[in-house]
Protein backbone atom coordinates (compact mmCIF):
# COMPACT_ATOMS: atom_id res chain seq x y z
CA UNK A 1 0.00 0.00 0.00
CA UNK A 2 1.35 3.38 -0.77
CA UNK A 3 1.87 6.68 1.29
CA UNK A 4 -1.50 8.02 0.23
CA UNK A 5 -3.86 4.98 0.25
CA UNK A 6 -2.57 4.18 3.63
CA UNK A 7 -3.18 8.24 4.98
CA UNK A 8 -6.50 7.80 3.66
CA UNK A 9 -7.41 4.98 5.44
CA UNK A 10 -6.53 6.49 8.80
CA UNK A 11 -8.76 9.17 8.26
CA UNK A 12 -6.41 11.92 6.93
CA UNK A 13 -7.25 14.82 5.04
CA UNK A 14 -5.46 15.15 1.73
CA UNK A 15 -4.77 18.60 1.46
CA UNK A 16 -2.99 18.87 -1.79
CA UNK A 17 -0.80 16.80 -3.80
CA UNK A 18 1.72 17.78 -7.14
CA UNK A 19 2.65 15.63 -10.33
CA UNK A 20 5.93 15.02 -9.03
CA UNK A 21 4.14 12.92 -5.90
CA UNK A 22 4.14 15.10 -2.77
CA UNK A 23 1.29 14.89 -1.23
CA UNK A 24 0.10 17.40 2.08
CA UNK A 25 -2.45 15.67 4.63
CA UNK A 26 -3.84 16.98 7.46
CA UNK A 27 -4.36 14.56 10.28
CA UNK A 28 -8.30 13.62 11.24
CA UNK A 29 -9.60 16.35 14.30
CA UNK A 30 -5.88 18.97 13.89
CA UNK A 31 -3.99 20.85 12.09
CA UNK A 32 -1.06 18.92 11.97
CA UNK A 33 -0.12 18.74 8.82
CA UNK A 34 2.32 15.73 7.19
CA UNK A 35 4.27 15.40 4.07
CA UNK A 36 4.43 12.61 1.88
CA UNK A 37 8.11 14.14 -0.10
CA UNK A 38 9.49 11.53 -3.48
CA UNK A 39 13.42 11.92 -3.90
CA UNK A 40 12.73 13.91 -7.09
CA UNK A 41 10.07 16.68 -5.87
CA UNK A 42 11.72 20.19 -5.76
CA UNK A 43 9.38 22.07 -3.70
CA UNK A 44 10.94 22.85 -0.15
CA UNK A 45 9.33 20.60 2.86
CA UNK A 46 7.29 22.49 4.73
CA UNK A 47 4.54 20.75 6.64
CA UNK A 48 4.98 20.15 10.58
CA UNK A 49 6.13 16.53 9.56
CA UNK A 50 8.00 15.14 6.05
CA UNK A 51 8.14 11.55 5.22
CA UNK A 52 10.95 11.31 2.54
CA UNK A 53 10.50 8.35 0.26
CA UNK A 54 13.09 6.65 1.10
CA UNK A 55 12.61 6.42 4.83
CA UNK A 56 8.80 5.17 3.90
CA UNK A 57 10.09 2.27 1.82
CA UNK A 58 13.32 1.38 4.40
CA UNK A 59 11.34 1.83 7.62
CA UNK A 60 7.59 1.80 6.73
CA UNK A 61 6.33 -0.11 9.92
CA UNK A 62 8.13 2.51 12.18
CA UNK A 63 6.88 5.66 10.34
CA UNK A 64 3.37 4.23 10.69
CA UNK A 65 3.73 3.69 14.46
CA UNK A 66 4.71 7.11 14.63
CA UNK A 67 2.23 8.69 12.80
CA UNK A 68 -0.65 6.42 14.34
CA UNK A 69 0.91 7.74 18.22
CA UNK A 70 0.69 11.12 16.66
CA UNK A 71 -2.99 9.92 15.80
CA UNK A 72 -4.09 8.54 19.08
CA UNK A 73 -4.41 5.62 17.93
CA UNK A 74 -1.94 3.50 20.37
CA UNK A 75 -2.09 2.09 23.38
CA UNK A 76 -1.15 4.09 26.37
CA UNK A 77 0.86 2.65 29.06
CA UNK A 78 2.21 4.29 32.42
CA UNK A 79 6.10 4.52 32.58
CA UNK A 80 5.60 3.82 36.29
CA UNK A 81 4.42 0.45 36.12
CA UNK A 82 7.52 -0.60 33.43
CA UNK A 83 10.88 -1.99 34.93
CA UNK A 84 14.22 -0.18 33.19
CA UNK A 85 17.39 -2.59 32.67
CA UNK A 86 20.67 -2.54 30.54
CA UNK A 87 20.43 -4.24 27.37
CA UNK A 88 22.64 -6.17 24.83
CA UNK A 89 23.63 -4.47 21.56
CA UNK A 90 22.06 -6.88 19.26
CA UNK A 91 18.72 -6.71 21.36
CA UNK A 92 18.67 -3.15 21.18
CA UNK A 93 19.26 -3.41 17.48
CA UNK A 94 16.52 -5.18 16.58
CA UNK A 95 14.15 -3.29 18.35
CA UNK A 96 15.70 0.13 17.03
CA UNK A 97 15.44 -1.51 13.42
CA UNK A 98 11.62 -2.04 13.80
CA UNK A 99 10.81 0.97 15.36
CA UNK A 100 13.14 4.23 14.81
CA UNK A 101 12.66 5.71 11.89
CA UNK A 102 16.17 6.07 10.90
CA UNK A 103 16.64 2.28 12.18
CA UNK A 104 19.70 1.17 14.43
CA UNK A 105 22.18 4.25 14.22
CA UNK A 106 24.79 2.58 16.59
CA UNK A 107 25.81 3.45 20.36
CA UNK A 108 27.32 2.14 23.25
CA UNK A 109 25.04 2.13 25.78
CA UNK A 110 21.43 0.59 25.56
CA UNK A 111 18.58 0.49 27.97
CA UNK A 112 15.27 -1.25 27.84
CA UNK A 113 11.64 -0.55 28.90
CA UNK A 114 9.84 -3.51 29.94
CA UNK A 115 6.07 -3.90 30.46
CA UNK A 116 6.70 -7.40 32.31
CA UNK A 117 8.98 -9.13 30.22
CA UNK A 118 8.16 -7.31 27.27
CA UNK A 119 10.58 -4.66 25.89
CA UNK A 120 8.15 -2.11 25.15
CA UNK A 121 10.90 0.99 24.46
CA UNK A 122 14.64 1.41 24.34
CA UNK A 123 16.85 4.73 24.49
CA UNK A 124 20.76 4.41 23.52
CA UNK A 125 23.35 6.52 24.69
CA UNK A 126 27.11 7.31 23.72
CA UNK A 127 29.74 6.89 26.14
CA UNK A 128 30.38 9.85 28.36
CA UNK A 129 32.91 12.27 28.13
CA UNK A 130 34.09 15.78 30.09
CA UNK A 131 33.44 18.89 29.59
CA UNK A 132 35.86 21.50 30.71
CA UNK A 133 34.91 24.50 29.65
CA UNK A 134 32.64 25.54 32.38
CA UNK A 135 33.11 26.31 36.24
CA UNK A 136 33.40 22.64 36.97
CA UNK A 137 34.27 19.85 34.80
CA UNK A 138 31.17 17.57 34.05
CA UNK A 139 30.55 14.39 32.86
CA UNK A 140 28.35 14.25 29.42
CA UNK A 141 26.74 12.15 27.52
CA UNK A 142 24.23 11.66 24.47
CA UNK A 143 20.65 10.48 24.24
CA UNK A 144 21.40 9.05 20.94
CA UNK A 145 17.76 7.24 20.02
CA UNK A 146 14.69 6.78 21.70
CA UNK A 147 11.48 4.49 20.36
CA UNK A 148 8.71 2.70 21.65
CA UNK A 149 7.38 -0.61 20.09
CA UNK A 150 4.33 -0.62 17.52
CA UNK A 151 0.76 -0.32 19.05
CA UNK A 152 2.35 1.55 22.55
CA UNK A 153 2.42 5.27 23.87
CA UNK A 154 4.42 4.74 26.79
CA UNK A 155 3.50 8.36 29.50
CA UNK A 156 6.93 8.90 31.17
CA UNK A 157 8.96 6.38 29.55
CA UNK A 158 11.80 8.47 28.41
CA UNK A 159 11.80 9.91 31.48
CA UNK A 160 12.49 6.74 33.42
CA UNK A 161 15.14 5.72 31.02
CA UNK A 162 16.91 8.79 31.38
CA UNK A 163 16.78 8.55 35.24
CA UNK A 164 17.84 5.13 35.15
CA UNK A 165 20.65 5.91 32.54
CA UNK A 166 21.84 9.12 34.42
CA UNK A 167 22.56 6.62 37.67
CA UNK A 168 23.82 3.60 36.11
CA UNK A 169 26.99 5.61 34.00
CA UNK A 170 26.99 8.30 36.37
CA UNK A 171 26.53 11.35 33.87
CA UNK A 172 25.83 15.13 35.11
CA UNK A 173 25.18 16.38 32.18
CA UNK A 174 22.75 15.28 28.84
CA UNK A 175 22.49 16.14 25.32
CA UNK A 176 20.35 15.01 22.93
CA UNK A 177 19.08 16.10 19.36
CA UNK A 178 15.51 16.67 18.28
CA UNK A 179 14.61 16.09 14.25
CA UNK A 180 13.15 19.25 12.87
CA UNK A 181 11.51 16.94 9.85
CA UNK A 182 9.05 14.86 13.13
CA UNK A 183 9.20 17.42 16.20
CA UNK A 184 10.17 20.68 17.44
CA UNK A 185 11.50 19.49 20.51
CA UNK A 186 8.59 19.76 22.84
CA UNK A 187 8.77 16.29 24.66
CA UNK A 188 12.49 17.35 25.55
CA UNK A 189 11.17 20.95 27.00
CA UNK A 190 8.69 18.89 29.25
CA UNK A 191 11.40 16.91 30.61
CA UNK A 192 13.28 20.38 31.29
CA UNK A 193 15.99 20.36 28.41
CA UNK A 194 17.18 23.56 27.34
CA UNK A 195 17.67 24.54 23.97
CA UNK A 196 21.19 25.10 22.86
CA UNK A 197 21.47 25.51 19.22
CA UNK A 198 20.17 24.85 15.59
CA UNK A 199 22.24 22.80 13.52
CA UNK A 200 22.01 23.52 9.74
CA UNK A 201 20.15 21.10 7.21
CA UNK A 202 22.07 17.85 6.71
CA UNK A 203 22.59 16.79 2.82
CA UNK A 204 22.20 13.22 2.07
CA UNK A 205 22.58 11.12 -1.51
CA UNK A 206 20.14 8.58 -1.96
CA UNK A 207 20.10 5.46 -3.89
CA UNK A 208 16.93 5.59 -6.19
CA UNK A 209 16.65 1.90 -6.75
CA UNK A 210 18.03 0.60 -3.06
CA UNK A 211 16.81 3.61 -1.23
CA UNK A 212 20.14 3.31 0.77
CA UNK A 213 20.90 7.23 2.57
CA UNK A 214 24.64 8.06 3.42
CA UNK A 215 25.98 11.69 4.00
CA UNK A 216 26.79 13.31 0.86
CA UNK A 217 29.59 15.44 2.03
CA UNK A 218 30.57 18.53 0.56
CA UNK A 219 30.89 17.74 -3.50
CA UNK A 220 28.59 18.43 -6.07
CA UNK A 221 28.77 16.19 -8.14
CA UNK A 222 26.14 13.21 -7.89
CA UNK A 223 26.76 9.82 -9.88
CA UNK A 224 23.94 8.41 -11.94
CA UNK A 225 20.99 6.79 -9.83
CA UNK A 226 21.63 8.97 -6.85
CA UNK A 227 19.50 12.02 -5.93
CA UNK A 228 20.99 15.06 -3.07
CA UNK A 229 18.54 16.26 -0.85
CA UNK A 230 18.58 18.14 2.31
CA UNK A 231 16.63 17.43 5.94
CA UNK A 232 15.21 20.50 8.01
CA UNK A 233 18.53 20.02 10.34
CA UNK A 234 17.90 19.99 14.46
CA UNK A 235 17.56 21.38 17.40
CA UNK A 236 20.07 20.28 20.06
CA UNK A 237 18.72 20.24 23.64
CA UNK A 238 21.13 19.75 27.20
CA UNK A 239 19.74 19.31 30.77
CA UNK A 240 21.83 19.11 34.24
CA UNK A 241 20.76 15.56 35.91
Amino acid sequence: MNFTDWMLQQGAVLLTSTEQGLSLFRFPGTERRVEFHPLRATEIPAADIVVWEDVWHRHRKAVQNRLLSFMGKCQRLHGRLCRVQRITKPEAETFLEDWHTAGYTGAAYHFGLFRQKELVAVASFSKSRTLTKREKPLRSCELIQYATKGGYRVAGGLGKLLQFAAEDRRFEHLMTYADLEWTDGAVYRRLGFKEDSHTEPIRFLVHEKTRVRVPAGRQDAVAAGWVKIANRGNIKFVKLV
